[in-house]
């Protein structure tokens, strides 16, 4: 029997995951709502909402090879 939800676990900065929470608190959302959202974006549209290439750094390709 499959599970109807399942955890997945992500590293990042803590200076990205500080500067994040913050805009999700503002925004009235929690964390866990936000990577939701994101998910149902991306299936609905099989794109991200947002333009890459200006916000990769090379470090952030180093990691993603």
């Amino acid at each position: 029997m499959m599970r109807k939800t399942q955890v997945y676990q992500l590293r990042i900065s803590s200076q990205d995951k500080q500067q994040a929470f913050a805009v999700f608190e503002a925004l009235g959302i929690t964390p866990a709502q936000a990577i939701r959202l994101l998910f149902k974006h991306v299936i609905a549209t099989q794109s991200l909402p947002v333009e890459l290439a200006p916000l990769i750094t090379q470090q952030d390709q180093n990691q993603i090879r």
